[in-house]
């Protein structure tokens, strides 16, 4: 009897594994596994025979899953001690809570159902929950005291407790990293111990998760004026900060599986051609010659703003938040700035016109409002995504785009799918031409002409922000804080255009540029054989305009 238990047991587990490696395959994964299960565990036989017999020992894949960087430093921030013991104990911890040992060793079932609870295509709730599990449960390692409360007792884990201002900066750069350890270290690379890392400025982030939960403005939390934001003694509880996560930067979901993944690809990887992350981004650099954290787009800006979106969608965001820390490389393109090519729009459009991919436009501006019986000068910036070019249009246009608030806090406006007026770019109309209702000439988002949520004018002097209820396209919020019902008018400090659309965006801009500079010089020659020629001269027609003057109202008819 004992032995047919265990028979069917076997086959039971075996079923398993079978359906989950289909499961594996139909994501075109389970070669890179298999690659990588053997190599950990080296061999370079991957017979299936040898499948049930083979293991890799806890110890190798805990190697594997090593954070490659424990050296950082911040600019406005003190970095606590505690935090290189965090990143120290990553992979231990995801070895222990993910992948089930036998006396120290993983076989290759338990390795794939290890995978599968890191990696699965789950809800953003559910990967967002494993996240915030592992967060504690590293600090737990380590010994530092984790205000988190899991309970345990049904299938999901939920959270309680609370998290500080300290322990928030250290779970957001916890991720940080861990997207950066996933995305640019080389496997074989043992030098990355010795690098001292840059940490981003993540002080608009907390700011949002202190705002979202306490309900109040910053000018009473007085975070604005704080280079620190670990100075106060505010406590937020972990379902806030979760409900926060969901809303605002959901992209931070996906850190952990990235993590993974990224690691056992590179461990595959080891076995056959070395990758060096550069190539990784090489169809994504331009150019450019702007470097992250020398103007309104910080490293800490792009990965806010990429984490807002889907991995599809904010890829060239998150790659720009590494830049400057890794590789020293050079931001994907800077279209436009209006400290270097000047401020209006013919200069803005003279460096836009014919770039036909997403771009990033920040507008820093200052505002007065009133405080105490006094004014006081405000500074903010604010930012919005199109996924495509700019045209010179009289009415709104575009697919997609987003809005954000992007300093002194953190927020991101999603489309909101009553209405598609995304982006509304308009020039002066070449020669005199007379206009009864002359359209607004600038850049505005969202709204409707005449009541544009931000519009931007023609002297890039001036930007107006007007309360959510004009706008039909994004989601509500306030953009400025203090902002209110009333309309906001403000000075314009500095305006920047970042263009996502790799070399191919580039090269097509520079091939309209050829063509629009050969326009010109035509235009600008004079064919004095036509010119003499009278059956061609504009003197003939002329004088057949005069001979017969119903001829322009028949035509206007």
């Amino acid at each position: 009897m004992g032995a047919t238990s265990s028979s069917r047991e076997f086959s039971t587990e075996e079923r398993e594994t079978k359906e989950l490696e289909s499961c594996l395959a139909g994501s075109g994964v389970l070669s890179m596994l298999q690659t990588a299960f053997f190599t950990l565990a080296g061999s370079s036989d991957k017979n299936s025979t040898n499948f049930a017999k083979a293991s890799i020992s806890a110890s190798a894949l805990e190697e594997c899953f090593r954070c490659r960087f424990l050296n950082f430093e911040a600019k406005d921030y003190s970095v606590s001690a505690e935090f290189p013991k965090l990143l120290g104990e990553i992979s231990a911890t995801i070895v222990s809570t993910h992948f089930t040992s036998d006396n120290g060793q993983v076989f290759w079932p338990a390795f794939l159902k290890g995978y599968d609870k890191c990696c699965k295509k789950t809800p953003v709730a559910l990967s967002i929950n494993l996240l915030i599990r592992l967060f504690h449960d590293v600090r737990r390692r380590t010994d530092i005291p984790s205000n988190i409360e899991i309970s345990e007792d049904d299938d999901n884990d939920k959270f309680g407790g609370h998290l500080s201002e300290n322990d928030i900066c250290d779970f957001l750069w916890f991720c940080w990293v861990m997207e950066h350890n996933a995305k640019y270290v080389d496997f074989c690379d043992n030098k990355m111990n010795e690098n001292t890392i840059k940490l981003p400025d993540i002080k608009c982030l907390v700011s949002s998760a202190i705002v979202a939960f306490s309900g109040s403005n910053l000018e009473q939390l007085h975070i604005e004026d704080s280079k620190d934001t670990r100075a106060s003694n505010i406590e937020i509880p972990v379902q806030s900060l979760y409900s926060w996560i969901l809303a605002t930067i959901p992209g931070l979901a996906y850190c952990l599986p990235q993590y993974v993944e990224n690691a056992l690809q590179r461990t595959s990887l080891s076995s056959l051609v070395p990758v060096h992350p550069s190539s990784q981004t090489d169809e994504v650099h331009s150019s450019g010659q702007i470097v992250v954290d020398s103007g309104l787009l910080t490293s800490g800006t792009a990965w806010a703003i990429a984490l807002s979106f889907r991995p599809s969608l904010g890829g060239g965001l998150l790659m720009t938040s590494f830049m400057s820390v890794s590789h020293s490389k050079v931001l994907p393109d800077l279209v436009y700035r209006s400290s270097q090519h000047g401020k209006g729009m013919n200069r803005f459009w003279s460096q836009v016109d014919g770039y036909n991919g997403p771009l990033l436009v920040l507008i820093s501006g200052s505002s007065m409002e009133e405080e105490h019986d006094n004014l006081v000068c405000r500074k903010w910036i604010i930012g919005a995504f199109t996924n495509q070019g700019f045209e010179n249009k009289d009415s709104f246009y575009g697919s997609f785009g987003c809005l954000f608030a992007v300093k002194p806090i953190f927020r991101s406006f999603l489309p909101d799918g009553r209405d598609k007026n995304f982006v509304y770019s308009h020039l002066h109309p070449l020669g005199r031409v007379y206009e009864p209702r002359p359209k607004p000439v600038g850049i505005a988002f969202g709204g409707t002409l005449g009541s544009e949520r931000v519009f931007l004018d023609e002297d890039f002097a001036k930007i107006t922000i007007r309360h959510h209820t004009v706008d039909k396209t994004y989601h509500a919020g306030y953009l400025v804080p203090g902002q209110e019902y009333l309309t906001l008018e403000a000075s314009v400090l500095d305006v920047e255009a970042w263009g996502f659309g790799g070399k191919v965006a580039e090269q097509e801009q520079a091939m309209h540029k050829q063509r629009e500079q050969l326009f010109t010089e035509q235009r600008r020659k004079v064919d004095l054989k036509t010119f003499g020629n009278w059956e061609d001269s504009p003197e003939k027609m002329m004088m057949g305009l005069m001979s017969n003057p119903d001829r322009v109202k028949r035509e206007d008819r």
